[in-house]
């Protein structure tokens, strides 16, 4: 039987995104993982919402 494909690394969230991160990630075409803890800016939140940019997890 086949070995299964290596699981993907789950990246830990970010400490703090600013408006430039955000800003980044939709010119490099990725997306931004947050955390409970994740300081996120008022900028960055609303520059990041119609793009789908944030990705929430629990850790």
């Amino acid at each position: 039987m086949p070995a299964p494909p290596p699981a993907e690394p789950v990246p830990q969230p970010a400490d703090f995104v600013c408006e430039a991160d955000v800003r980044a990630a939709i010119r490099e075409n990725r997306k931004i993982t947050i955390g409970p803890r994740t300081i996120v800016t008022p900028s960055a939140r609303d520059l990041a919402a119609p793009n789908d940019i944030l990705v929430v997890t629990q850790g």
